[in-house]
């Protein structure tokens, strides 16, 4: 007999009304209605409790928010907003609604600065300061600068071979973790009958397939 709606509330913003048996979207859609609320990853999962009838629950990520967030709230229009709310709105036997938090949020400790510029001169020092509900503290600094010269790519990645015919063998693998400054132009591919690599070589302009770079050996002996 379960039925009616609950608010959540979130610093200060209250939802539009979501009802008992609203999906994951019209969740997600009342509280990224919220001003205090970037964006918010919603699922849904049916709900049983020994001595309840069934309900449902929503598991709710933070997807644009970091740190240790204040808590989601809930009201029925029968008490102030807290993290269980019955009665009111919400009606039906032993109905009610709870806010339980399952994993603590929290604040990065590195950051990727990638808008770097490249150069013999270019060196970067960084800084660093911390903020509480008393202020800011006083920088940190990094005890060395950086030089942003340039350098040769690091290695290709995942690479792997696939046979396809008697006499084909299809490689495949991903671009390089770093480029070293410059776009990659070409590369080397070897092949041969042990890891000397005596047989074959060419330097080569691959065609990329979705996050793969792919070339086909081909005129092989067959064994």
């Amino acid at each position: 007999d379960l039925s009616g709606h609950f608010f959540a509330h979130f610093m200060g913003q209250t939802s539009h009304p979501i009802y008992f048996d609203a999906n994951a979207g019209t969740v997600k859609e009342a509280l990224e209605g919220m001003s205090t609320i970037f964006g918010a990853d919603v699922s849904e999962e049916a709900f049983y409790s020994p001595g309840f009838n069934s309900g449902k629950r929503w598991l709710v990520t933070f997807s644009a928010q970091q740190g240790d967030l204040p808590s989601i709230l809930v009201s029925t229009g029968s008490t102030p907003p807290t993290v269980l709310a019955t009665g009111g709105t919400l009606t039906g036997t032993s109905t009610f609604v709870e806010v339980d938090e399952i994993t603590t949020g929290h604040l990065p400790t590195s950051f990727v600065l990638s808008a770097c510029v490249n150069g013999e001169n270019s060196h970067y020092f960084v800084r660093a300061k911390a903020l509480n509900d008393n202020g800011w503290s006083r920088y940190a600094l990094a005890p060395y600068s950086v030089n942003m010269k340039k350098q040769v790519p690091s290695e290709p990645q995942e690479v792997r071979m696939q046979v396809i015919s008697d006499t084909e063998i299809k490689v495949k693998w991903k671009s390089p973790r770093s480029n070293g400054g410059d776009p990659v132009t070409k590369y080397a591919i070897q092949w041969g009958t042990d890891n000397s690599f005596g047989t074959g070589s060419t330097h080569v302009m691959a065609d990329q397939y979705e996050s793969y770079y792919i070339y086909i050996i081909d005129g092989l002996s067959p064994q």
